[in-house]
C-alpha cells in the first residue's frame, strides 16, 4: 500500500516524542558549540589586517562568520517556541537551520576567495 504522507507512519504521540528528543539534542549541540563559533566569528575581524584584501569582501566574510554564531540562540528560541505551539515541522526546520548556515558559509567563503583571486587580481 503506497503511503502519500510519510508522517502517517507514526502516530501523533511518537512524532511529538521524536521532535522533543531532536530539539533537546540540537539545543545541547548548539549551546556547546556557540562559544567556539562566536570566538571564530570575532577572530574573523583579523582579516582586515591583511594588506592584500578587498574591504567589501572582507566585510562579507566577517558577516558570514558571525551569522553562524548569531543563528544559534535565535534557533534555540524558535525551536522551543514552535515546539510549544505544536508546529513540529517548523521545529525540525529550526533544528537544522544553524547547521545549514554553517555548511553554506563554508561553501561561500572559498567561492569568494576564488573569485577575488582569479577575477580581481588588479584590485589586490
Amino acid at each position: 500500500m503506497p503511503v502519500d504522507n510519510p508522517t502517517s507512519l507514526f502516530d501523533a504521540a511518537s512524532i511529538k516524542k521524536i521532535t522533543k528528543y531532536l530539539a533537546i539534542v540540537f539545543t545541547i549541540i548548539y549551546i556547546a558549540s556557540f562559544h567556539s563559533c562566536f570566538y571564530l566569528g570575532m577572530a574573523s575581524f583579523m582579516i582586515f589586517g591583511s594588506p592584500h584584501s578587498i574591504f567589501p569582501v572582507d566585510l562579507l566574510i566577517v558577516f558570514l562568520m558571525l551569522s553562524i554564531s548569531l543563528s544559534m540562540p535565535f534557533s534555540i528560541y524558535l525551536i522551543w517556541s514552535s515546539y510549544r505551539q505544536g508546529l513540529y515541522k517548523k521545529t525540525l526546520f529550526f533544528c537544522v537551520l544553524p547547521s545549514t548556515i554553517y555548511v553554506a558559509v563554508y561553501l561561500i567563503i572559498p567561492a569568494l576567495e576564488f573569485l577575488v583571486r582569479y577575477f580581481a587580481p588588479a584590485l589586490i
